[in-house]
């Protein structure tokens, strides 16, 4: 199961998952530069990719998060990791429980902390 990585997200983070063998990719690398969300959403879902982003306005645009969830994309928002190196521990420490969400559950969206399991997103 591939996990895409948005543009809001450390494109080192992803070479180093990828380094440690998780499939993983990087927006930039499959999308152009500044494509907005709503035009990857639909596509990452068709995909089937799982899609993790710390961009938390995709919460806040109604239409957006509607979209997520009407094309099933699997989605993990990373939320409270300020800074890179907190960024890095948040996903790294939730990577594996991400990774059994993904392949155990139907679609859903998810916030994921630096403490605490991920949570499921309404």
């Amino acid at each position: 199961m591939t996990f895409f990585f948005d543009e809001n997200m450390p494109k080192k983070l992803v070479e180093a998952l990828k380094h440690l063998g998780r499939d993983v990719c990087h927006a930039t690398g499959e999308f152009d530069r500044g494509t907005p969300d709503t035009e990857w959403i639909p596509e990452v879902a068709r995909r089937e990719w799982v899609a993790v982003t710390q961009d938390g306005s995709i919460l806040r645009k109604k239409n957006e998060y509607a979209l997520a969830r009407s094309c099933g994309l699997r989605l993990f928002v990373v939320t409270g990791a300020s800074g890179f190196w907190k960024l890095v521990v948040t996903v790294v420490r939730n990577f594996e429980e991400m990774e059994r969400i993904s392949e155990a559950e139907r679609p859903r969206c998810y916030q994921i902390r630096l403490k605490g399991p991920p949570k499921p997103l309404r």
